[in-house]
């Protein structure tokens, strides 16, 4: 049997995002709470056995607290939980399902971003502790390198709670705060453009991919599908830019999943915003 080449292994990969059920693909992110949010995903297993153990009580409640948990909830078959979000803090994390010895965990979240949790039970006749193994992941923003960058202080950045506290009801619109941008309102029905100084067209990079053709922010992207954004005029953008563009760079963040629900971009606009030949590339890529 002979293994599939990339091409066929990208055309798989596209016919079956198109044809996802149009409320799938359609689907929009809820907003979150600000970039210092955090997520606990988690499994619960059999010590022993490794084994799932589902419908297991998980209730986590601020530290200290004796009053209603910050939130509870139940494992599925997989043994599998995702908490809402939360702030970093202190919190006290309950575990209990019969046969099981009832765990008491104490969970030290200082970060915002992914927290993956693994708690180990034991049955009451074990003399093996219950355990529970915590890891923290890197968010979308951060191994991106968005933060490094804004340090470095040469472009324009925007994270998810600047949008969130600019309330746009399109994307184009975080563009008129950004120095040196203007939009170019578009006409018969089309989208508004963004043009940086100069009144020249930059280079669209979603998600660390260059975008080929013509690029629609508001067709692209909802807002709430949006990470972060950066923007750099001429030879500020990051060197690996610098050699395609004389204009500048607008990077594009899609929303980081360990920082919200929902799918983090819509497929569908993607196709419509940039085509065929773009999207085949962010799989490559992928």
């Amino acid at each position: 049997m002979h293994a599939k080449s990339p091409a066929l292994r990208i055309a798989a990969a596209l016919l079956l995002l198109l044809s996802l059920p149009w409320w799938i693909a359609a689907q929009d992110v809820d907003a979150s709470p600000g970039d210092e949010a955090v997520r606990i995903w988690g499994s619960v297993v059999d010590r022993v056995t490794g084994g799932p153990i589902p419908s297991a009580l998980i209730t986590i409640l601020p530290f200290g607290s004796e009053g209603e948990p910050f939130w509870s909830g139940q494992s599925d078959a997989e043994g599998s939980f995702l908490t809402d979000l939360m702030p970093p803090g202190s919190y006290e994390m309950e575990v209990e399902v019969l046969p099981f010895s009832r765990l008491t965990h104490l969970l030290l979240l200082t970060r915002g971003g992914r927290v993956d949790v693994r708690v180990e039970m034991v049955t009451v006749d074990y003399e093996l502790p219950p355990i529970v193994v915590v890891a923290t992941r890197l968010t979308k923003l951060e191994s991106g390198g968005f933060y490094a960058r804004r340090e470095a202080g040469r472009g324009t950045f925007l994270t998810r709670a600047d949008i969130a506290e600019r309330s746009p009801s399109r994307l184009s619109e975080l563009f008129r705060t950004i120095p040196g941008a203007r939009i170019i309102q578009g006409e018969f029905g089309q989208g508004d453009a963004i043009r940086l100084r100069g009144g020249c067209t930059p280079v669209y990079v979603l998600d660390g991919v260059v975008l080929s053709g013509p690029v629609v922010l508001d067709e692209l992207f909802p807002v709430a599908g949006v990470e972060g954004i950066e923007v750099y005029h001429g030879a500020a953008a990051p060197m690996e830019y610098v050699g395609s563009t004389s204009c500048g760079v607008v990077m594009l963040w899609s929303r980081d999943p360990t920082t919200g629900t929902g799918s983090p971009f819509t497929w569908i606009r993607l196709i419509t915003a940039v085509g065929f030949g773009a999207l085949i590339a962010l799989l490559a890529a992928g």
